[in-house]
C-alpha cells in the first residue's frame, strides 16, 4: 500500500509468494535526504511499518501481525530466534560485539526469505550534518541487489534461499527447542549452513516421527531433488501443497507453528510437528499426496457452540413469553 519508491522496487523485485524482511529503521515513507528532526516522534505511519516485521502466517489474522499477551507468548519462539540474530546484525546500533550477519543468514533460511531492506545511509551526527554510509550486510551471506542513496535503501538477496515448503533432507535433533534457537544463533555451528533442508528439531518432537524416518534423516543425507512439494493454492486460513516423495518424508513449512492449525494428508488428520525452532512439520508417506494446513481454532468452535446456545436460548423466552401471553389473553 505504500507509495514510496522503495515500495515500487519491492513489488518488482518480489516474486508471488515471496518474503523480505525489513532491518530498516525508519518509515518506508522516507524524504529524499532523510535528516531527523529534534522532535522526531513515531506516528501512525511509523507504527504501521515497524508491525510490518516478517512474521509468516502466526495464525489467521493478518490484519493483526503484531500480537502481545496470549499471541505474543505463542510467537516468543519466533520472535526469539530473530532477537538472537539481531543482536549481533550489523545492522543493529545498540550491539554490544562484533557485526555478524551469520545469525541473520540463518533467520532468513528458517523463514524463507527472499529479499532484506535495509538503509544506504546512516543518520548524521548533528541536524544538517553529513550522513554517513552505514555499514554494509556480510557479503559472504548476502549478496546486494541495489543501493539508491536518494531515497536511503540498500536491498539484498540471501546467497542462498531456502523454499517456503521442501521436505527435510538431514535432521539434527537436540535437547529442547531452546537449545536448537541456541544453534540457529550459534557463530561455530555450520552443521545446519551446510545442508540444504537440514531441519533442527527437540528430541520431545523427534520422538513423535515414525522411527524409520527418524533414524534414516538422523543418520544419512538424501538427495531432495527427489522429492517435490508445491504450493497449490494459499488463503488466509487454508493452504494447499501437492507432495510427491520416493519414500515416507518430513514435509518442513516456514511458517509459525501456531495453535489452530490443522494439518491434513488426503483429507485425513495428521500431526503437526515443531521443526527449526517455530516452523510447522508433518510426515509424509511414499508417493503422490496432498497436503492441507487449516487455521480451525477451538475458540471458533466454542464460539459457534454459545452463539448456538444463546440462540436457543432466546428462541425458547420467546416462545414461553409468547405462551404466557397467550394464557393472559384467555383468562
Amino acid at each position: 500500500e505504500f507509495k514510496s519508491k522503495l515500495a515500487k522496487q519491492l513489488r518488482l523485485d518480489l516474486r508471488p509468494g515471496q518474503r523480505f524482511l525489513t532491518l530498516y529503521f525508519d518509515p518506508l515513507v522516507v524524504p529524499p535526504w532523510y535528516q531527523p528532526a529534534t522532535n522526531w516522534k513515531g506516528d501512525e505511519k511509523f507504527y504501521l511499518y515497524a508491525r510490518q516485521m516478517l512474521l509468516p502466517n502466526s495464525n489467521v489474522a493478518e490484519a493483526v501481525p503484531h500480537a502481545n499477551g496470549y499471541e505474543g507468548a505463542e510467537t516468543k519462539e519466533f520472535k526469539g530466534l530473530f532477537g538472537d540474530a539481531h543482536a549481533l546484525c550489523s545492522q543493529n546500533r545498540k550491539r554490544k560485539l562484533p557485526p555478524n550477519d551469520l545469525p541473520m543468514f540463518r533467520f532468513c533460511q528458517v523463514t524463507a526469505t527472499d529479499l532484506i531492506v535495509t538503509q544506504s545511509f546512516d543518520r548524521p551526527a548533528k541536524v544538517g550534518g553529513t550522513a554517513p554510509d552505514n555499514q554494509e550486510l556480510d557479503k559472504r551471506y548476502f549478496t546486494g541487489q541495489s543501493n539508491d542513496k536518494q531515497d536511503n535503501v540498500r536491498i539484498y538477496r540471501p546467497c542462498k534461499t531456502r523454499l517456503r515448503c521442501q521436505f527435510a533432507s538431514a535432521l539434527k535433533v537436540l535437547p529442547s527447542i531452546e537449545d536448537c534457537r541456541r544453534e540457529l544463533a550459534s557463530l561455530k555451528a555450520t552443521w545446519f549452513d551446510e545442508r540444504d533442508g537440514a531441519v533442527l528439531m527437540s528430541q520431545d518432537q523427534s520422538a513423535l516421527l515414525s522411527e524409520a524416518l527418524r533414524e534414516r534423516l538422523s543418520q544419512e543425507s538424501f538427495d531432495a531433488a527427489q522429492f517435490e512439494a508445491q504450493v497449490e493454492s494459499d488463503k488466509l486460513d487454508v493452504l494447499t501443497i501437492a507432495t510427491k516423495a520416493p519414500n515416507a518424508a518430513l514435509l518442513v513449512l516456514a511458517d509459525q507453528y501456531y495453535p489452530g492449525w490443522r494439518a491434513r494428508v488426503d483429507g485425513k488428520a495428521v500431526r503437526i510437528l515443531r521443526a527449526n525452532v517455530f516452523s510447522r512439520a508433518v510426515e509424509v508417506p511414499a508417493g503422490a499426496h496432498t497436503v492441507t494446513f487449516s487455521y480451525e481454532p477451538e475458540s471458533l468452535f466454542w464460539g459457534f457452540c454459545l452463539a448456538a446456545t444463546a440462540l436457543l436460548a432466546t428462541a425458547m423466552l420467546y416462545c414461553l413469553s409468547w405462551f404466557w401471553q397467550r394464557r393472559l389473553s384467555k383468562r
